[in-house]
């Protein structure tokens, strides 16, 4: 069939801008003869999309997406084109109504790494990953399912993304998560070495990192030695130690005059997985060192990022 050109539609006896609109007109009544071949071509196009259960991904496109949690289970969420690609060239498009992955079936404080597979909802497996020759990380020894996160159950086996447990990371289009904690109560010690002074079970952050990014912590607050010319110490209790740079000493030469402490923004790079942190407290030589918590002013802060 040839669709009729501008140029091959009659001229009209007058010229002029009455000309371009009989024309127009002209054309417009062509549109039957072809409009029906056109809506057929549209149909099989749609047809061929609808028969490709992975979708057309254009060259290049990868990693258009986000693990996130929602309602109490993880959802990968599609970003942009939701484009994701494997090793062998296969591709799907992530969607906004990805399946939920709920916390069924979880064992309790365990790490798991979350994959995409080629067709269907995201799965969890204590499996870790590999990056293939091809640059994308894939689940150890099988490519056919591509990492998007991970996230850490809880103690009751429940996916937890809050300012004390970040426990979902998503290896795409990373962001900074922030945590933070205070002390309920004043905390005090008489330790000539730093022991951890904070309740272990409500004053910690805990939180999971990437092997390739690092966790930013810092604390302050009010502190005192109870005898004169003692040092006062707090520290960031990391994985029940105090890391490099992450304590804050200070003697004062009356009993109980208050220091305002600060430990700031230490990045440290960390093992992959899970971590916590806790307020460490000391003193030097003797005396007690308390940790104040009036007005909030205590806190330990962290920015992890996933």
């Amino acid at each position: 069939m040839t669709i009729p050109s501008v140029s091959q539609i009659p001229d009209p006896p007058d010229r002029g801008a009455a000309d371009f609109d009989t024309k127009a007109q002209s054309l417009v009544n062509h549109l039957p003869i072809f409009q029906g071949e056109l809506q057929a071509i549209a149909d099989a196009l749609n047809l061929l999309i609808e028969a490709t259960p992975t979708g057309y991904v254009e060259a290049g496109g990868h990693g258009e997406c986000r693990l996130g949690l929602s309602g109490g289970s993880l959802v990968l969420t599609g970003i942009g084109l939701g484009r994701m690609r494997w090793p062998d060239g296969s591709s799907r498009r992530v969607t906004q109504s990805e399946t939920p992955l709920a916390a069924t079936g979880n064992a309790n404080s365990t790490l798991y790494y979350i994959y995409l597979p080629k067709a269907g909802p995201i799965e969890k497996s204590t499996t870790g990953y590999v990056i293939d020759s091809s640059g994308i990380a894939v689940k150890s020894g099988d490519a056919s399912r591509v990492l998007v996160g991970m996230a850490r159950s809880t103690s009751s086996g429940a996916w937890a993304d809050s300012a004390t447990q970040r426990f979902v990371l998503s290896h795409f289009n990373r962001r900074p998560l922030h945590l933070f904690v205070g002390i309920a109560a004043n905390r005090s010690t008489g330790s000539t070495s730093i022991v951890e002074v904070g309740l272990s079970a409500s004053e910690r952050i805990e939180f999971l990192t990437w092997a390739d990014m690092p966790a930013i912590l810092s604390m302050s607050g009010r502190i005192a030695n109870s005898t004169a010319n003692y040092a006062a110490r707090i520290a960031l209790w990391l994985d029940g130690a105090v890391p490099n740079k992450g304590e804050f000493t200070q003697s004062r030469t009356t009993a109980g005059d208050i220091s305002h402490a600060q430990i700031s923004m230490c990045p440290f790079l960390l093992s992959e997985g899970y971590h916590y942190c806790g307020f460490g407290g000391g003193v030097n030589g003797g005396g007690t060192t308390t940790l104040y918590t009036s007005n909030t002013t205590t806190g330990l802060n962290a920015v992890v990022w996933g």
